[in-house]
C-alpha cells in the first residue's frame, strides 16, 4: 500500500535525518568487508580504534588524551563520550569547520574538545560522533561519503536522485553522516533502502552490503540506530526480528523479515509526538495484516477454532499432499541431516547472574555453516527429572513460579537468528526425556502455568522460518 497526504508529496524530497546515521553504518561494513577480502590495504573492523592516523590523520594531536580509546562500535552504541546532542552541539557559523570541530580541533568552537565521559562508561546520543565517518570513509576510499553513498549503495539500488542542505562551514563534506545535511530523498527511494535491509544487503544478485555485518545491529538491542525488537523493546506482542531505522520528524522504517514486510512514514512533525504516533503506527499496522485474535467469548464458543498465521515463502511447513513430510514453502522439498548433540546446546558455558552463559553456541553455529548440515537438537528444559543439572532451564532464578527469563531468551534468540539467516533449523524441544514440573489439571489438560510457558515460548520464536517445534524428547 501507499498513501501520501497529497499529490506533491510523491515527488518530495523528504530530509529524513538520523535514517542516514544506518546508512553510514552499513557503508562502513562494506569497507570492512573488503579490508577482510584484502581489497582495501588496511585492517579496520568494528573494535578498531576510530582515532588512528591511517583513516583520521585530522584528529592529531588529539584533543582529549581518551580519544585514543573509542572504538567505531561505541561510536555505533553512542558511548563514545564525545559531545552528545544533551549537551548541545553548535554545528553552525560562518567561521566553523566542519573537519576540525568533529575531531575537537576548532578553537573557536571548543565545545567537541572534551570527551564528556570515558569511552564506554555510558551512554548519550551523538551526532558529532558520527560526523566522524564523513572522514573516515573519505581517507580510506578517497572518495567523499556522498559520492561514496552514491556509488555503493544509492545507485545500484535504481535511486532518482538525493540533495543535500547547504552549512557554512561545511566545505566541501557536503553529508554530515550523522544525517544534518541530509541526504534527501523521495519516500519511494527511501522505501528502496528499507527494502535493501529486508533483503539483507542484495538487490537483485548483487550484494550492496554483506548480511552477516547487518546481523550483528538487527540482533541485538544495543545499536539506537538500526533497533531491533529482540528485546521487546516496540512491544512483546510484535515479531522479535523486527528492526527499525528512524530519524527526527517521525521518519521512521520497520523492517519485518518474518512477515516479508517493511513499512514507513515520512514527515516533519513534531518529536514531542513521537511515542503516540509510533504506537498507533505500529497497532494500525499489526491489526491489518494478522489474523484476528478470538475474544474469550468466541474461544468458549468452539474449543476447536484456532487462528494459525500465514506461512511465509521459504518457511518450513507441512506438504499438504503428503503430510507425513515436511517442505518449504514456495520452495520445495525439505530434507534434515544433522547433529543429535549436544542436547545441552543451549546451557553450554558458566551461567551469568542474569541467567545467560559464555559458551561456544556461536562456534558451533559456524562450524556447520556451508557443511551442508542443516540443524541443531536443543532443549528448553532439561532440569526437574532431565539431563541437565537444576539451571538447565529459562526460568528466573531457575524457578518455573517465577515465570521466563528474557535475558535468557535474548540471548536464544540471537542464536536462533544467526541459525536462521544461514538456514539451520531450529530443531527445538520443549522437554528433555523425564523432566516432570507440572501435573494435568482435574480435567486432564495441561494446566494454565504450562500452557503459559508453550504458548509464550512459541510466540517468541514463531517468527523464524526455519524452526520445528518438539513436545518432548
Amino acid at each position: 500500500g501507499e498513501l501520501y497526504n497529497n499529490e506533491s508529496a510523491k515527488s518530495y524530497l523528504n530530509y529524513i535525518s538520523s535514517n542516514v546515521k544506518a546508512w553510514a553504518m552499513l557503508l562502513f561494513g562494506i569497507i570492512v568487508d573488503e579490508s577482510n577480502k584484502g581489497i582495501l590495504p588496511l585492517k579496520i573492523d568494528l573494535k578498531s580504534k576510530v582515532y588512528d592516523r591511517r583513516w583520521l590523520q585530522e584528529g592529531f594531536p588529539l584533543s582529549d588524551p581518551r580519544k585514543k580509546q573509542i572504538t567505531f562500535d561505541q561510536i555505533f552504541r553512542h558511548k563514545s563520550g564525545i559531545l552528545a546532542e544533551s549537551v548541545g552541539d553548535t554545528r553552525k557559523g560562518a567561521d566553523w569547520d566542519f573537519r576540525y570541530y568533529t575531531v575537537g580541533r576548532d578553537p573557536d568552537y571548543p565545545e567537541s574538545a572534551a570527551l564528556y565521559f570515558d569511552p564506554e562508561t555510558k551512554y548519550d546520543y551523538s551526532s558529532v560522533s558520527f560526523n566522524h565517518l564523513s572522514l573516515v570513509i573519505r581517507n580510506i576510499t578517497g572518495m567523499k561519503a556522498s559520492e561514496f553513498l552514491w556509488k555503493r549503495m544509492l545507485e545500484p539500488i535504481g535511486f532518482g536522485s538525493v540533495s543535500y542542505w547547504e552549512y557554512e562551514g561545511m566545505g566541501d563534506y557536503d553529508w554530515a553522516t550523522s544525517g544534518q545535511t541530509g541526504p534527501k530523498m523521495t519516500t519511494r527511494d527511501y522505501a528502496r533502502l528499507a527494502y535493501l535491509l529486508l533483503r539483507e544487503g542484495k538487490w537483485e544478485d548483487k550484494e550492496i552490503f554483506p548480511k552477516q555485518y547487518l546481523n550483528i545491529f538487527k540482533t541485538s538491542a544495543d545499536y539506537p540506530n538500526i533497533r531491533s525488537n529482540i528485546d521487546g523493546y516496540f512491544g512483546e506482542q510484535y515479531p522479535s526480528d523486527m528492526f527499525r531505522v528512524a530519524g527526527s520528524g517521525l521518519n521512521w522504517a520497520f523492517i519485518i523479515p518474518s512477515l516479508d514486510l517493511i513499512a514507513l512514514r515520512t514527515s516533519r512533525a513534531s518529536n514531542s509526538l513521537w511515542d503516540e504516533v509510533k504506537s498507533n503506527f505500529l497497532e494500525k499496522l499489526f491489526s491489518s495484516i494478522l489474523p484476528k485474535q478470538l475474544s474469550e467469548s468466541e474461544k468458549k464458543m468452539s474449543d476447536t477454532i484456532e487462528v494459525l498465521p500465514t506461512p511465509i515463502k521459504g518457511q518450513i511447513i507441512v506438504d499438504p499432499d503428503h503430510p507425513q513430510w515436511l517442505e518449504y514453502k514456495n520452495g520445495g522439498s525439505f530434507f534434515m541431516c544433522g547433529p543429535g548433540d549436544p542436547e545441552d546446546f543451549l546451557y553450554r558455558g558458566i551461567r551469568n547472574s542474569n541467567g545467560n552463559r559464555n559458551g561456544d553456541q556461536m562456534q558451533l553455529i559456524n562450524k556447520l555453516k556451508g557443511t551442508g548440515a542443516n540443524c541443531i537438537y536443543l532443549q528448553a528444559v532439561r532440569s526437574h527429572g532431565g539431563d541437565g543439572d537444576s539451571t538447565h532451564n529459562p526460568f528466573i532464578d531457575s524457578d518455573p513460579k517465577k515465570g521466563l527469563n528474557h535475558n535468557i531468551l535474548n540471548q536464544w534468540e540471537k542464536w536462533f537468528a544467526e541459525m536462521d539467516n544461514n538456514g539451520i533449523v531450529i530443531y527445538f524441544f520443549f522437554y528433555d526425556d523425564d523432566v516432570s514440573i507440572w501435573s494435568l489439571d482435574n480435567n486432564g489438560e495441561l494446566c494454565s502455568e504450562e500452557k503459559n510457558f508453550i504458548q509464550s515460548l512459541v510466540n517468541r520464536f514463531k517468527c523464524h522460518k526455519n524452526l520445528i517445534l518438539c513436545i518432548d524428547e
